[in-house]
């Protein structure tokens, strides 16, 4: 066996797919792959709108004349080409790009010219929050290389950190073998004369990725690995700078002013509960791109958690559009200073469709010094929540005539799963998202 195979195979055993054991790790939540001939465009649908806050990223192959391509659509403003490589035949392109504020279904690959093929794979991947941090190689090979490698030099990586990986050929004489060390498929066009395969993995320790294939027979190949930092361990707790509230009924926007400016670099955690079964929209707040972590919307209530980091210009008001209006709504903003960054989260929804006297969010795991935010929303008159359980500290509570809520945080002492209650009146519909906030 090569060399390089026994450096993969001890690589192999520093990474693995993310676990319920793990805290915050990246999500593939949706993908899609598409292919045209003969043109100069590919279109990629996605099954579903994508989540605002969310990393696309594209895996594109084509031909070596090809040159780079233009990235439009998924509701990113600014998309950007981690790496592109050419072979004497094939070209491949990995590119990013985080969802705004109007998420689109349809994601659209051009060229300046007309291709014999195009191939696209965009996958939209949740569980992080900011600037999007990586670092990306390439490599190629002619017809004289039967190995292919992904870079000329291993990618550092830090336990948490996506990678994401791809390789094109020209027309492969038999089917792309699985990469080591071993990945999760994103896609592959097909079982043989594939052009295209792409994958991603996490890293579960700190390590050095050299992405390999190794064919029976000599191939023209191009390959790409971008590794995105993720997250980092939290040194310490973090610190509750400040919380506002408001509520309002039969409107179809929501401001919550805070008492002081945010701080550039804070964290804001939005826990918002409407009549909408739509998905609200944030802005504000000196922050660029807000996240949405997680959301009941459309199947019980609507809870939502948000969170976005502020910031050089802040501002001191968060406006909430609803997603339908007019209707009540809720919202809890809490500012959060000395969160590490890059900054992952890991969220769970609980919710009671049949109802119930008691609200449950599901537990998480965390880690030492992380910041866990939870709520409990309720559609019923009349009706009272509790006080949160497991030693989580509530921020508020309010009520609207038909509709309430609660929010609270924990900051984690120690590793290990976390979860609360809430204890209701009467019985009622309810649902319990929990976010947890902090490194891998």
């Amino acid at each position: 066996m090569r060399p390089i195979c026994h450096l993969l195979t001890a690589l192999c055993s520093l990474l693995a797919f993310a676990t319920a054991s793990n805290a915050q790790v990246p999500v593939l939540a949706q993908r899609v792959h598409s292919a045209s001939k003969t043109g100069a465009q590919c279109v990629a649908t996605l099954p579903q709108r994508p989540a605002p806050g969310a990393m696309l990223v594209a895996c594109i192959g084509t031909n070596a004349q090809a040159g780079n391509a233009t990235m439009s659509g998924g509701g990113v403003t600014q998309w950007q080409l981690c790496r592109a490589q050419t072979s004497t035949r094939s070209n491949a392109q990995i590119w990013v790009g985080r969802v705004d504020a109007s998420p689109s279904r349809t994601c659209t690959v051009t060229f300046s010219n007309s291709q014999s093929r195009i191939e696209a794979t965009v996958a939209e991947f949740r569980g992080t929050i900011g600037a999007l941090q990586f670092a990306a190689e390439g490599s190629s090979g002619a017809d004289t290389a039967s190995i292919a490698t992904a870079s000329s030099a291993p990618i550092a990586t830090s336990r948490g950190d996506l990678v994401i990986a791809m390789i094109a050929t020209a027309n492969a004489s038999e089917a792309i073998p699985k990469p080591m060390p071993d990945w999760k498929p994103i896609a592959n066009s097909a079982t043989n004369a594939a052009w295209t395969a792409c994958g991603f993995l996490v890293a579960n320790a700190p390590t050095s990725i050299a992405m390999q294939w190794e064919f029976a027979r000599a191939q023209d190949y191009a390959t790409a690995v971008a590794a995105f930092r993720v997250g980092t361990v939290p040194t310490a707790a973090p610190s509750l700078r400040q919380h506002a509230s408001n509520q309002m009924w039969n409107v179809s926007s929501l401001a919550v002013p805070l008492q002081n400016t945010p701080l550039p670099g804070s964290l804001l955690v939005v826990c918002h509960e409407s009549n909408s079964s739509v998905d609200s929209r944030i802005q504000g707040g000196g922050v660029a791109q807000w996240t949405l972590c997680v959301s009941s919307a459309p199947a019980i209530v609507n809870s939502e958690i948000w969170a976005g980091i502020v910031g050089p210009n802040p501002t001191s008001s968060i406006t909430i559009t609803l997603g339908t209006s007019p209707n009540g709504a809720i919202a809890s903003v809490s500012e959060w200073t000395g969160m590490p960054s890059p900054l992952a989260y890991q969220a769970e929804l609980g919710s009671g469709p049949l109802g119930g006297t008691t609200a449950r969010a599901p537990a998480v795991y965390a880690d030492r010094h992380e910041l866990i935010v939870a709520m409990a929303g309720i559609h019923q008159g009349a009706n009272t929540i509790g006080t949160p359980s497991q030693s989580f500290t509530e921020l508020m509570q309010s009520y609207l005539p038909s509709t309430a809520q609660s929010a609270a945080y924990r900051i984690a002492t120690q590793p290990g799963p976390v979860s609360t209650t809430w204890p209701l009146t009467h019985s009622t519909r309810w649902a319990a998202p929990i976010v947890v906030f902090g490194g891998m």
